[in-house]
């Protein structure tokens, strides 16, 4: 596999535990929502789904 493939894997991995973090995070007893939280989910989206495209776009080049 081509370093592209490897790159819009991590992406989707990225982009996955972007969306497990909010759910994650409110199944503990002990959960905070504190400023930081949405930020880093929201990030970890962002990222993911950047390098989702940028990956696939390159590969099929």
């Amino acid at each position: 596999m081509s370093g592209w493939t490897w790159l819009a894997i991590t992406g989707f991995g990225l982009f996955a535990i972007g969306m497990l973090n909010p759910i994650a995070s409110r199944a503990t007893f002990f959960h905070k929502e504190g400023p930081l939280k949405p930020v880093l989910g929201n990030t970890l989206l962002g990222v993911g789904a950047m390098l989702i495209v940028v990956g696939l776009v390159m590969r099929a080049r």
